[in-house]
């Protein structure tokens, strides 16, 4: 093969790589868009451990210090974790901790809430817009076993090194090399073995220690590589978001710059990498720059989270767009911040439960719920409280039409023993409920409180004296409440400060029908008896229940049991 066949040769070859490369791109691009695009408006299939949702609460909790926020028992007895879930459509960490944050702190004012659902409509009607930004997330993608404020707070809280050591061990090795070449070549080759070796011993006593926090920096770049790449798009809609990144490009320049040099601690083999890690163990030219950089973030701390809440607020906004196809229908809520409190709602419903039984109601009181077991009161008080959460978070009701104040919300429904404290359902109660007396007049927004079983932990009598004077306390003008009983004795206790509903059910021989309408009024109808004779009970059973029920209702107190 001569020069000329041997030239043709490379270029087909190499013409064919360049073919080659363009294919596998392409159709990577079209695998992720057609991944992206069946992805929306579906729940996700994302399960999360306990400790990732751990991680991902971090960046709400660095600021949890804020009174208007969804605590814990709140969270949980609304089942909140699988709200997240059912909404989160992120393909990056920072994008996933501002939703989980969103979700834990409902607003005061429209302004936070009409920014998102200007930017969650403007995803939900342009679709290439969204993919081509969507396909930015999906580059930057998850940090590894930590949240993106971790990296952050590690950074942060990192005292810079000196670097008078590392440049001595550059003159130590100069030397060395000129004494070689200049004055005894035997000599020097020794002073040479001498220098890489205190610089390769000093350079890995040094790196250990910071070496973790060398992916820490490296999530930063990324973030700001992101914002590059969005700021690239020049979509008229994130102009305000494009002005600020195009700022913290400026701030965070050569760091970029800079970070190259440090080693990703996934090597690939190749020769200009082994290379450049002799060059880093002689010259520690990567702990020098490092030392560098993590002055220089330390000195832009507010610069940083301004960064995670910008990329984090755009992708959570995809999220909520997409999580508004997947609701049968929904509504953007009136809010307001009038003294007199107020919750006007028209076919709610819950969005975990398939095909849901809708309600609708209008009350300027507070409500007490009554009717049988399983009728659908506890599901009921979730559905008010988590559309009052996603009202004041991502301005999005699961309804038709959604009116009420701006609320701080709290609930006392879902509770267990605390065996890890020794302590008896009762006391993890009252607990929660005096959380919520504490905080009723703490601030002038307005508490709304959903109570499922009144002080259920304790006996009758004892209960219904102590959960009305509880529940009276909770008529405060500051305070909405929601509540749940079976004692129907409170509904007459009660009448002057609160509004009684019921669900219903339809009872025949062998079932129980429940239709989960709600209905004004208070309920009459009890099924507890009847459910023991569905299930399978003896009749006797059955039968001397009804008695004993028949005369304690007549006469106030309780017969013989047989």
């Amino acid at each position: 093969m001569d020069s000329t066949q041997w030239v043709i040769f490379m270029v087909v070859v190499f013409t064919i790589l360049i073919f080659m490369y363009i294919d596998t791109t392409r159709k990577t691009k079209i695998r992720i868009t057609n991944m992206l695009r069946n992805s929306w408006g579906k729940e996700p299939n994302k399960d999360l451990s306990y400790d990732e949702f751990e991680n991902i609460s971090h960046y709400f909790r660095g600021g949890e210090s804020d009174s208007n926020v969804v605590d814990d028992i709140t969270w949980n007895d609304l089942d909140m974790d699988r709200i997240f879930m059912m909404m989160n459509n992120t393909h990056s960490s920072v994008g996933r901790e501002y939703l989980y944050k969103i979700l834990r702190k409902p607003e005061k004012d429209s302004k936070q809430l009409l920014e998102r659902h200007r930017l969650a409509e403007f995803f939900r009607t342009h679709e290439k817009e969204r993919l081509d930004v969507q396909r930015k997330y999906l580059h930057l993608g998850y940090a590894s076993g930590i949240s993106v404020t971790d990296y952050v707070d590690m950074i942060v809280n990192l005292v810079p090194g000196k670097n008078i050591f590392h440049y001595l061990c550059n003159v130590i090795f100069s030397a060395s090399v000129l004494y070689c070449f200049l004055l005894n070549a035997q000599l020097g080759v020794l002073a040479i073995i001498a220098a890489t070796g205190l610089c390769i011993i000093s350079y890995y006593k040094y790196k250990s220690k910071v070496d973790r926090y060398f992916i820490c920096v490296k999530h930063i770049v990324n973030m700001v590589s992101c914002a590059k790449e969005l700021e690239k798009l020049d979509i008229p809609e994130l102009s305000e978001y494009n002005q600020e990144f195009k700022a913290l490009e400026k701030t965070f320049d050569t760091i970029v710059k800079n970070s190259s040099i440090l080693s990703s601690g996934a090597a690939d083999g190749s020769l200009p990498e082994i290379i450049l890690d002799y060059v880093r163990m002689i010259t520690h030219l990567d702990l020098v720059k490092f030392n560098q950089m993590v002055k220089k973030l330390n000195n832009h701390i507010e610069d940083i989270y301004a960064l995670v809440e910008s990329l984090g607020k755009i992708e959570a906004t995809i999220s909520i767009a997409s999580f508004r196809e997947l609701l049968p229908y929904w509504t953007t809520p009136n809010l307001s911040k009038n003294e007199n409190l107020k919750i006007d709602v028209t076919d709610v419903y819950h969005p975990l439960i398939s095909d849901p039984v809708t309600n609708s109601m209008s009350e300027s009181r507070s409500i007490l719920l009554t009717g049988s077991n399983a009728s659908g009161k506890s599901t009921f008080l979730k559905t008010i409280a988590i559309n009052a959460i996603l009202s004041q978070t991502i301005y999005t009701s699961p309804s038709k039409g959604y009116k009420a104040n701006y609320f701080r919300i709290y609930s006392s429904m879902a509770l267990q023993d605390d065996l890890g404290s020794s302590e008896s359902y009762y006391i993890v109660e009252i607990k929660a409920l005096k959380r919520i007396l504490d905080v009723m007049n703490l601030s002038d927004i307005p508490v709304l409180c959903f109570v499922d079983e009144v002080l259920r932990g304790t006996n009758t009598v004892e209960r219904i004296a102590a959960s009305s004077q509880i529940l009276y306390s909770f008529t405060n003008c500051n305070v909405m409440t929601f509540a749940a009983t079976h004692d129907i004795e409170l509904t007459s206790i009660l009448e002057k400060y609160y509004s009684n509903y019921h669900f219903e059910e339809e009872v025949s021989d062998d079932d129980i029908l429940f239709n989960y309408k709600l209905f004004k009024g208070r309920a009459t109808s009890r099924n507890a008896i009847k459910l023991l004779g569905i299930i399978g009970y003896d009749k006797k059973i059955i039968q001397t229940s009804e008695r004993m029920a028949e005369a304690f209702s007549r006469d106030g107190k309780w017969g013989n049991i047989e």
